[in-house]
């Protein structure tokens, strides 16, 4: 009987987590793509339209903005499928795998630890924190939601084995892994994770513990030496290496990894600290959350990173010196080491921190809190309805107060403006939202608003080039070429070896018929940038308006041959190749 009313109590929990979550995130459903990364992954996409056998061969060697997630781009490709371009699909996808990964969550715990209460507790935070909203309500952000469902699903097999080791048990684990870490890199912490469940709560490393004074239902797991339990791990590791390796290279490559002399491994250590300290404020006082949050660079004081530091250092030591309570430490080094890839030790791209960020490390400190505060009420004794009904107290009234915190910042991503004019009103200096607002309203068309944006983030940040080059299309595009063509010349001043705007000089200059700083600028840009078909392709147009008729095929010859299928190159050599006929055939 006492299994039923579990079994039941269980059912219900699942059920009001599913309905309270989808009631607070159901106006994803309406939302639109934002300027931010979506035209990229989604709306320009044309790989992503459709489960066909090219799409589905450009996923697993596919690489855009720096990121090889084959997993997530089939995903994108089923929900094409089924709704087209829709943004709604798209959205109630990251909305169902949210979901999906509260009830995993909540299912492993309990699994666990027997503990149902905090379980939900811990599954309740995670479905409600306004820190997720950024991982749910941002479709590019796909990756985060269908990445943990995988890190969760690598937690099951691997709890299935550690219950009856066997070799058919064990193989799942590995590969389960690997398909997490093709939806995201971030997940190459999760063996170490692993090691961390086997000393709490699975006790593989020692002997079970009765938390604070209560018999658990934990179940006896095989005990097995340290050695053994990270000799097992080694393929995970392996995997993760390999991954992380790839990862590495693949954002040099692309130059998302920013260099070392911009951001100096001391300027990173700060920053990192100060982040780490940050995702704690907000977790627990979730104010001032932005899409996105510049780079101090090394502007922060000297006191805030050493109080950082410090504060840090403390409460290791008080999570190591807890050792009747071991899920503290557990949850502690959870939440350090799955925030370790991306807190900015290597730095890759310009922000500071981010809130999807925080998706899989909270769940640490949620399980702290869960297993800490009920033991400090109960004082190691058999809990009272008092006592019990403070914790349940508090534990209802935070929750509510961040499911409404959680409904409000769900609003601004309904839209550009939203979005992107929050951000600048948490963060007066955020080039990033002023620069991607700018981009909105020039989609609206609403020029002269955008070039202001563009104008400000240039202002903020000269050395953001997405804002530089923002306001040299938006000059151009109002009519204002000379404008235009002292805004490159400025941009290069700090980039000399910039050859997209040694390109777009001479592409101008072209088309103002001015051949002789055209031709300069076009082969400077060459220089520059020897494989780049859209400098080939200017410099052959360059040559057929210069008479130079079989120079300009052999030049967009050699673009069609860098840049195959694209349309615009080939539209181009089939109009010189037909002007050399109709040369000949005048002869």
């Amino acid at each position: 009987m006492k299994l039923n009313t579990s079994r039941q109590t269980t059912i219900i929990i699942c059920a009001l987590l599913v309905i309270l979550t989808s009631i607070v995130y159901c106006q994803v459903a309406g939302f639109k793509f934002l300027v931010y990364d979506d035209p990229l992954y989604v709306v320009n996409n044309p790989k992503i339209n459709g489960l066909t056998a090219s799409n589905l061969s450009w996923a697993i060697k596919g690489v855009v903005n720096s990121n090889w997630q084959p997993l997530v781009w089939l995903s994108y490709m089923l929900d094409s499928q089924i709704g087209g371009v829709d943004s709604g699909v798209f959205h109630l996808t990251n909305l169902l795998l949210h979901i999906a990964n509260t009830l995993l969550l909540l299912y492993l715990l309990k699994r666990m630890t027997g503990s149902l209460w905090r379980s939900a507790f811990v599954a309740a935070i995670f479905a409600l924190h306004p820190l997720h909203v950024e991982s749910v309500a941002w479709i590019s952000e796909r990756k985060d939601v269908l990445s943990t469902l995988f890190w969760l699903l690598t937690m099951l097999v691997y709890i299935r084995y550690a219950e009856k080791p066997s070799l058919r048990r064990y193989v799942l684990v590995p590969m389960v892994f690997a398909l997490g870490l093709m939806a995201k890199p971030m997940l190459v912490t999760l063996p170490v994770i692993l090691l961390l469940l086997d000393y709490w709560p699975l006790g593989r490393l020692g002997t079970k513990q009765d938390i604070a004074g209560q018999k658990t239902s934990i179940k006896e797991y095989p005990k097995t030496p340290l050695k053994n339990l990270i000799y097992e791990k080694l393929p995970l590791f392996a995997l993760a290496f390999a991954v992380g390796i790839v990862t590495i290279l693949t954002q040099k490559a692309s130059g998302a990894m920013q260099e070392l002399d911009k951001y100096p491994f001391g300027v990173r250590a700060a920053n990192s600290a100060f982040s780490c300290v940050t995702y704690l404020r907000k977790m627990l006082w979730p104010s001032d959350l932005a899409a996105f949050y510049p780079h101090p660079k090394n502007s922060l004081p000297s006191w805030q990173v050493v109080v950082c530091v410090m504060l840090i250092a403390a409460l290791t030591w008080l999570a190591a010196r807890a050792r009747r309570h071991p899920y503290v430490l557990v949850g502690w080094l959870w939440y350090l080491i799955a925030l370790l890839p991306v807190i900015g030790l290597i730095q890759v791209g310009m922000q500071a921190m981010a809130d999807r960020y925080a998706y899989i490390p909270m769940i640490g400190i949620a399980v702290v809190v869960a297993w800490t505060v009920p033991d400090l009420v109960y004082k190691n004794t058999n809990p009272n309805k008092r006592r019990i009904g403070i914790v349940a107290s508090a534990a209802i009234i935070a929750i509510a107060a961040f499911t409404i915190c959680t409904y409000y910042q769900i609003g601004y991503w309904r839209d550009n403006a939203a979005l992107f004019g929050h951000a600048i009103e948490i963060i007066p200096n955020n080039y990033t939202a002023h620069n991607d607002l700018g981009v909105a309203l020039m989609y609206r068309g609403e020029n002269q608003a955008a070039l202001e944006q563009f104008r400000e983030a240039v202002r903020i940040e000269p050395g953001c080039l997405r804002a530089q080059y923002n306001l040299i299309n938006q000059l151009y595009i109002m009519g204002d070429t000379d404008g235009a063509i002292k805004q490159t010349h400025t941009l290069l001043r700090s980039f000399p070896h910039e050859g997209r705007a040694y390109l777009r000089l001479g592409i101008m200059y072209l088309r103002q018929s001015k051949l002789e700083p055209a031709e300069k600028y076009i082969r400077q840009a060459l220089r520059e940038s020897p494989n780049d078909a859209k400098a080939h392709q200017a410099m052959g147009m360059l040559l057929l308006k210069q008479g130079k008729i079989d120079e300009a095929i052999i030049r967009l010859s050699e673009a069609a041959k860098l840049s195959p299928g694209d349309p615009n190159i080939n539209k181009r050599l089939i109009y010189a190749q037909s002007l050399k006929a109709r040369s000949k055939a005048t002869r």
